[in-house]
Parts: C-alpha cells; structure tokens; sequence
C-alpha cells in the first residue's frame, strides 16, 4: 500500500496510506451522487441543470461519439453500477455489453439491477480488471470506460488493452472504435 503525505490547518504533516481502488469503492459501492440512477460519473454540464442530467449526458456523448449502432459488441471498464450500459441499451441498442469492473461489490449490485430489468441476455457483467480482462482477443467494436481510467493500474497499460481486444482501433473521447465504420455526427 502506498502513503500521501498531507497536512491539516497547517500543521505537521502526517503519513496516511492510499487506498486501493478496489478497497475504496468497497467503502463507497451502494452510494451515487444522482438521484435518478446509480451514476457514478461527475457528468457534462454543456445544458445540464441537475446531477442527473449531467451524468446522462456524459454518457450520451459518450455513446455518440463512439457511434454506438445496433450492430456492436462493447466492452464498457470500469461500469460502476452499469447504468450507463443500461441507458446504452435501450438508447443505442448494441448487440451485446461486456462490462468489466474491478468492486464485487458493484458488480453484484449491477447484475441484479441488470437482471430485474430483464437486460441479463445483453449485457454480461463480470469481475476483473481493466488491464487484464481475460476477454479473447478481436472480441469487440467498442471499448469505452466513462470517467475511470483514471484508476487503472496503469493507464498506459490500459491504454495498450484496446490493440488487443481488436485490430486496428482510434481512441474516440472516452472510447475507441474500430476504423471503417463511421460514428453518429
């Protein structure tokens, strides 16, 4: 584990540890900041007015932006409580959803949700981390990752996991996509 110095008023500075990614969302994983759904993400605020419509229009952009179309298999790191895979759905309707997020916690809590709502066949959650996902290789269209990688251990490993979920790829905002297929403008 490793410590953050900090300083309180001032005063003498004190060694505290920094948490783990995993063990800090198992502190924080039943609790969002919206009210509406169970986002985790700080949202865009071009229009919005509430926490809520920032966080669904964070994922609406980044859903656009990507091009998300009926036709696709994503890979969505870092999932929180899935519900931005949950609005992609419905709004976008990809073919399939392989969310991978590191907080048992959360992913149990999102399979259930996933479930109750009867997306279970399109949407497959699963435990892992984000730069080893265990996915096979050439498995998707998509990958996106809305306001988390940030955490992967390490970003530049992270970074390189899109080669090899499939061949060639262009980052796009939070996602990346597979040349040859054009995003919604």
């Amino acid at each position: 584990m490793r410590a953050s110095k900090c300083a309180f008023g001032g005063g003498v500075g004190m060694t505290i540890p920094t948490l783990p990614v995993r063990w800090m969302y198992r502190f924080s994983s039943t609790n969002a900041f919206s009210e509406r759904g169970l986002y985790l993400n700080l949202g865009y605020w071009a229009e919005a007015r509430t926490i809520d419509e920032a966080c669904e229009a964070m994922v609406e952009l980044v859903g656009r932006t990507a091009g998300l179309t009926s036709a696709d298999e994503v890979v969505d790191v870092g999932f929180g409580f899935a519900q931005q895979d949950i609005y992609w759905t419905r709004r976008f309707a990809p073919r399939r959803i392989i969310g991978i997020n590191i907080t048992p916690e959360q992913v149990r809590l999102a399979r259930v949700r996933v479930r109750k709502l009867g997306l279970e066949e399109r949407i497959d959650l699963r435990e892992g981390s984000a730069t080893a996902t265990g996915l096979p290789d050439a498995c998707c269209d998509v990958v996106t990752a809305v306001e988390c990688a940030f955490h992967f251990e390490t970003r530049e490993r992270f970074r390189s996991i899109p080669e090899t979920l499939y061949e060639p790829f262009d980052y796009v905002l939070a996602a990346a996509r597979r040349p040859g297929t054009e995003p919604v403008k």
